[in-house]
Order: structure tokens, then sequence, then C-alpha cells
């Protein structure tokens, strides 16, 4: 199947927006970026697929576990679920390990995986499973990580 058929006959759904913070209190400090991560993209996407459980669970049954599972990850990186902020003195960017969590939302598709061809190459699909930050959107607000 053509690539922009797919991109017109597939739609995906998004569920609501929910912010996932750690199950227990985190190290709260404040770590300075390093130049490498200064000079990185400061948006990185990476799209993981599964294939479908046979299982009889629903959407919203993976959701929770994911949202739990996530949940427990957070208190050992607790680094992503803090804020980017600027240090007054220094000018540098920096991570302030505050705790307030990451975004995560469920998108389904009826897409199969074999109907998105090659996901080695760009994919404006793919554009539609990721998380989308607005150009508008204040970093200093935003979480680090975005799961969907």
């Amino acid at each position: 199947m053509a690539m922009s058929n797919v991109k017109e006959r597939f739609k995906v759904t998004l569920g609501d927006e929910v912010i996932v913070k750690p199950c227990r209190d985190t190290t709260r400090n404040v770590l300075e970026l390093s130049g490498i991560d200064r000079i990185s993209p400061a948006i990185f996407c990476t799209l993981f697929f599964y294939r479908a459980s046979k299982s009889e669970s629903t959407v919203e049954e993976h959701r929770e576990k994911l949202q739990e599972s996530l949940e427990k990850v957070l208190v050992s990186w607790y680094s992503a679920a803090g804020r980017l902020r600027l240090n007054g003195a220094s000018g540098k960017l920096e991570i302030d390990c505050n705790g307030e969590g990451v975004t995560m939302r469920a998108a389904t598709t009826d897409a199969k995986l074999e109907d998105l061809g090659n996901l080695h190459e760009h994919n404006d699909f793919c554009n539609k499973l990721v998380h989308q930050i607005s150009d508008n959107e204040d970093l200093s607000q935003s979480p680090l990580v975005a799961v969907q």
C-alpha cells in the first residue's frame, strides 16, 4: 500500500493527556546540562512498536499498566520528571529535578504495522503517533518526556 494511502486511510485516536509523577518522593536538586547536551537537538522522538497481545486486556488496562510502570521508573530516573530552566547567573540551561512529572497519552489506530511501510525512512503517518509540542510552548513549563 502506498504511504499516501496509509496517511489518508488510517486515523489516530488520542486519549486524554495525564501528568505522571514518580510514585515516591525523589531527590530534589539541579543538574547543569553538559556542553554536548546544550548543542544536541532540543526535541528527539523515538517510536517503539509492539504487536498486539493475544490477551483480553483493553487499551485502558494497557494504559494503566504503562502509567504504573512509568511512576515506578521515574523514582530512579527522577531528572526526567523535572523541567528545564535557565540559570540566571551562568546563562546556561539546567534541569530542575522537581518531580513535576511527564506527560502520557494513549493513542490508538486501526493501521497495521505492515501497512506503515519502511520504518527506517521518514514517515509522515508516524508523526501522528508522536506527542506534538507547540512552537509557542514555554519549555520551562513543559515536561522533558512525553509518552504517547
